[in-house]
């Protein structure tokens, strides 16, 4: 049931790709750095069962139709 499900979604995801190239091309690097592991507080990150040592990103993306002042 999983790999059935794990298909149909690959195949919707080749779809919707295939459907939204319009001759554009997005490429985003991302680097990030904490050598001393620590927080936002100042505190050490304890990496093994504290997901508060995960890392996030979020990428907000327009659509070029739309005024970037608004």
């Amino acid at each position: 049931m999983f790999l059935v499900a794990l298909w149909l979604l690959c195949g919707l995801l080749f779809k919707q790709a295939e459907s939204t190239t319009r001759g554009a091309t997005l490429s985003i690097e991302l680097t990030y750095s904490n050598p001393q592991s620590k927080l936002d507080d100042g505190s050490t990150c304890d990496r093994i069962g504290d997901n508060r040592c995960d890392v996030y990103f979020t990428l907000c993306l327009q659509h070029a139709a739309t005024n970037p002042q608004q």
